[in-house]
């Protein structure tokens, strides 16, 4: 530990300059791959079986519906889907396809339908717009008078996308972490370097002394 305190008070110059030099290449690859800010705007819907109100004993059924929430999810992945919200939102279908995704909440009979994009009213417009579309297409498949009344699932938005503010980004603590990133280094550097410096440190040979000849 002594040694290294020594490397760090005789060669502190060097070891500021390299740190700064490392934290702004650091900071400046962080900042460009990152890359713009982005919004995510998130729905929710509910859906229920209202015909299956328990078994014999009273109980609760919860049935297959858990199970299908998944599946209908997926529902959103169809070329359909995807047409119908890009052009209610006014946007591409490449856009609306990497912008969405949809996801059972653990426990419940809800899915959160998310919409992630570099503008906070595409976001939401294309978040609530999915949710509106998904409901609606499970309600009509699975809530005509073709399927059976205790098996009716019918969908409903429970909670439509409010206007999402930026997304978090951590820049302080991405920038903390590389600046002790490059203090590290550069003391790294330096005492890696200092068994370099040492050789060249020669010492002068001692005087010759020159004895007159009578």
């Amino acid at each position: 530990m002594f040694e290294v305190r020594r490397v760090f008070w005789r060669r502190k110059s060097i070891i500021s300059v390299v740190a700064v030099v490392l934290f702004v290449v650091i900071g400046l690859v962080l900042l460009l791959a990152r890359g713009k800010a982005t919004y995510t705007a998130t729905s929710t819907v509910a859906f229920d079986q209202p015909n299956l109100m328990g078994n014999a004993g009273g109980s609760t059924v919860p049935g297959k519906l858990g199970s299908l929430l998944p599946t209908f999810c997926h529902r959103l992945d169809s070329d359909a889907a995807v047409t119908s919200i890009a052009g209610q939102a006014n946007v591409t279908a490449t856009v609306t396809r990497d912008s969405l995704s949809c996801a059972a909440i653990q426990s419940t009979l809800l899915v959160t339908v998310k919409a992630k994009t570099g503008n906070a009213v595409k976001s939401q417009q294309i978040s609530e717009n999915a949710a509106n579309y998904l409901a609606t297409d499970i309600t009509s498949r699975y809530g005509s008078t073709l399927v059976p009344p205790r098996e009716t699932i019918v969908g409903e938005v429970q909670q439509r996308a409010p206007t999402p503010k930026k997304d978090p980004q951590h820049t302080r603590k991405e920038l903390a972490l590389a600046a002790f990133a490059a203090a590290l280094a550069s003391l790294a550097l330096a005492i890696a370097g200092e068994p370099f410096r040492d050789t060249l440190v020669v010492e002068a040979p001692p005087p010759t002394r020159v004895t007159a000849q009578h």
